[in-house]
């Protein structure tokens, strides 16, 4: 991808598990997003499509139409967030998120779908890109034979990526998202990954080309982990940033309100309110000597 950022709107926080969904907060949340940053322009926006509707638009053909569609709302899909394969609006998500995981291929072929529908939505010339999960979450212990099939997975989709390439003359990357608690959760296990796994091989030039990070700045900063920092090392390890998600995190100043009980009441009052059924709310304590304690079970 070029060293041209270009920001846009991210969407997959509205209910979208059907089509109809996903169009129906495009015409409520997006377009008015549209009219206040660029009334006259064009919005570009990441989509998140379950893997149902995207099976629906391209068994019945329906890409152009939806190109259609987006166009006629002065809308530019020029990402998608491919982590959430199943519906990540219904009542109770929590870890089925991860699933399926890297190590299955309905997850490769899930991706490509993705892949195939962003050909028929971008603009002519124009690169893009898709998020997708930092593997999957440890709920049992990953061995060398694991990381491997991963790896063999998500190759598969490097070589994928790189004939679409070739039809259409600009690219479209992968872009993995480490998160908080998964078995990618920090830049260090991401260099690590890319460096043991990926970037060796016969297809290491693919890999380098169209696997890439997706840096989120919130996950980031539930690690403690300073930005530039992270998006240091992998330039450092010459491994792209496909992807940059911003949004914010929460930050609880407990050792400053030491002296205060009523402050610290009121801190935990607010944390507890992130305790619902619906959603993962990682949370990391960084002691005063600087080791991370996840208190993931606690939310």
């Amino acid at each position: 991808m070029s060293d041209d950022w270009e920001f846009g709107y991210c969407t997959n926080v509205h209910a979208g598990g059907t089509l109809q969904q996903a169009l129906d907060s495009l015409d409520r949340y997006a377009v008015e997003v549209r009219d206040q940053i660029t009334p006259r322009g064009r919005l570009p926006v990441g989509l998140w499509f379950s893997e149902q509707a995207v099976e629906s638009l391209l068994s019945e053909d329906r890409a152009s139409w939806l190109r259609q569609w987006i166009d006629q709302r002065n809308l530019i899909a020029y990402t998608f967030n491919g982590f959430p394969q199943g519906d990540f609006h219904r009542p109770v998500v929590k870890h089925d998120v991860y699933q399926p995981t890297w190590l299955c291929q309905s997850r490769a072929k899930y991706t490509q779908s993705l892949a195939l529908l962003m050909k028929e939505l971008l603009p002519e010339g124009r690169p893009g890109s898709i998020s997708t999960l930092p593997l999957g979450w440890p709920h049992a212990p990953w061995h060398a034979e694991d990381f491997r099939l991963a790896a063999d997975h998500l190759l598969s989709v490097a070589r994928f990526l790189d004939r679409i390439s070739q039809q259409r003359g600009s690219e479209i990357v992968l872009a993995l998202e480490s998160e908080p608690g998964c078995l990618l959760d920090s830049a260090d296990d991401m260099l690590e990954f890319f460096e043991k796994y990926l970037l060796r091989g016969p297809d290491a030039h693919l890999a380098r080309q169209y696997l890439t990070v997706c840096h989120d700045v919130c996950h980031s900063s539930v690690m403690f982990a300073p930005q530039r920092r992270a998006l240091d090392s992998y330039r450092s390890a010459g491994i792209r940033v496909g992807k940059v998600q911003i949004s914010s995190a929460i930050h609880v100043p407990w050792n400053e309100a030491a002296d205060q009980p009523a402050a610290q009441k009121s801190m935990l009052q607010q944390v507890q309110s992130f305790c619902e059924p619906k959603y993962l709310h990682q949370t990391t304590r960084c002691e005063q000597n600087g080791n991370l304690e996840a208190l993931s079970e606690d939310l």
